[in-house]
C-alpha cells in the first residue's frame, strides 16, 4: 500500500508493506501521476485525486463520498456515500434525502452543518468490505447474489429520481447494511 497525499499530514507509523509517500524523499507532482496512474487500484475519498485514476483506466475504491447527489462518475469504481443524521434523537436520513437537492449538493460539510445535519463516516469495517469487494473483483472472483442486484437496482433508482448523476456502484455490503435507507426507492425526497 503506498500512501499518496499532502507532506503535511501527520505520519503514518511503520506498517509492514506500507509506503508512507506523502513523506517519501521521492515525492514529486509526476510521481504522484504515476502512482495514481499505475495503481492496482485507488482507494480515497471525494477529493482532486481520486479523479485521476479512472484517466489512466484504474478503478477506484471511494469511501465517504460527499456530496451524495453526485455519484462518482466512472462505472468501474465502487464507492459507498458518507451517511448523515438528522434531528434529536438524531435519525438516519435516507439514500433518497442525502441524495436531493440541498443535502446532495452541498459542497462542503459545513453546508451540510447549516441544514441541521451531522456527517456520519464510513466506519473501518465499512471500508474494509469495500475494498475487499474491489480485491475480489480484480481477482475474478467477485459475484453479485440476485438480492445484491436488487439493491443495486433500487439504489440507482433512489439516484436517478432525485437527480443524482454517476456511474459507480455502491458497496454490496453497505447496501446490504443500509438497505433500510432505500425505503420508498424511486420516490423523490421530501
Amino acid at each position: 500500500v503506498v500512501r499518496i497525499g499532502d507532506p503535511r499530514m501527520q505520519p503514518l507509523p511503520p506498517v509492514p508493506g506500507s509506503i508512507d509517500y506523502a513523506h517519501s524523499v521521492l515525492k514529486s507532482e509526476w510521481m504522484d501521476v504515476f502512482l495514481l496512474g499505475a495503481c492496482r487500484f485507488f482507494i480515497g475519498t471525494s477529493s482532486g485525486p481520486a479523479y485521476v485514476p479512472p484517466l489512466f483506466g484504474t478503478p477506484c475504491v471511494l469511501t465517504n463520498w460527499a456530496p451524495t447527489g453526485q455519484r462518482p462518475f466512472n462505472g468501474r469504481d465502487i464507492y459507498i456515500p458518507k451517511l448523515y443524521q438528522a434531528g434529536f434523537p438524531p435519525r438516519q436520513l435516507s439514500f433518497a434525502e442525502m441524495m436531493a437537492p440541498p443535502v446532495g449538493y452541498a459542497p462542503r460539510y459545513v453546508h451540510a452543518e447549516e441544514l441541521g445535519l451531522a456527517p456520519v463516516p464510513n466506519t473501518p469495517e465499512e471500508i474494509r468490505e469495500v475494498v475487499s469487494e474491489m480485491l475480489d473483483r480484480l481477482d475474478g472472483t467477485l459475484s453479485y447474489t440476485e438480492m445484491d442486484e436488487a439493491l443495486q437496482s433500487a439504489f440507482d433508482a433512489v439516484a436517478e429520481t432525485n437527480l443524482s448523476i454517476g456511474n459507480a456502484r455502491a458497496g454490496r455490503a453497505f447496501l446490504r447494511r443500509y438497505s433500510c435507507l432505500l425505503a420508498g426507492a424511486g420516490q423523490h425526497a421530501p
